[in-house]
């Protein structure tokens, strides 16, 4: 019911969408190869991050926190003190991938951040229910890599093929320190 709801709601917006004079989002930017995959590798990325970590939190707080003499009403805030490898990976690997794509271009770290990050599954995939910790705060540091590797670069090349106006678009197109072009003179407030 929820998912046939969801595709109603799709179905509209993009019908809303055709008919406004000032769509939040351009749709014919997704007749753009680049922009169309970009996105959708990022929803999938996005996905598969998000139920990995709602997993991961119901992993550590109903089964392998209390296994090593936690108290259950004390695995919420450790489950989130052992996921923060995580975060860190993700924090540490954003503005170097970042920085790599600008010199480097953007297909080759995207795709290995990509690959890195279904390479973490598998490794997770095969964790026994009794894991070491040091095992499992690498794999999740490696996924926080690959995130950080993917959603740096991806974005501003997803957006590249945007013609000039795009920049102009209202925020729900994409952010402003998200998108490539810089605004046009007449954007811009005059003294």
């Amino acid at each position: 019911m929820l998912i046939a709801g969801g595709v109603l709601l799709l179905a509209a917006f993009v019908v809303i969408e055709n008919r406004a004079s000032a769509p939040m989002i351009q749709l014919s930017l997704f007749r753009q190869r680049a922009f169309t995959f970009g996105n959708l590798a990022g929803l999938a990325i996005s996905i598969g991050r998000g139920g990995m970590q709602f997993v991961l939190i119901i992993w550590l707080q109903g089964i392998w926190l209390p296994l090593h003499g936690y108290d259950y009403g004390d695995t919420p805030l450790w489950a989130g003190i052992f996921m923060l490898p995580l975060t860190a990976g993700f924090l540490a690997a954003g503005p170097v991938s970042g920085y790599l794509s600008d010199r480097l271009g953007s297909r080759g770290l995207a795709t290995g951040g990509a690959v890195l990050f279904g390479a973490s599954f598998l490794g997770l995939m095969c964790l026994p229910i009794d894991f070491s910790y040091w095992v499992f705060a690498l794999l999740i540091a490696l996924n926080g890599i690959a995130s950080g590797m993917f959603a740096s670069p991806t974005p501003p090349r997803s957006w590249a093929v945007c013609p000039r106006g795009c920049a102009e678009s209202p925020p729900g197109c994409a952010p402003p320190s998200r998108t490539p072009v810089p605004p046009s003179p007449s954007a811009s407030s005059s003294p």
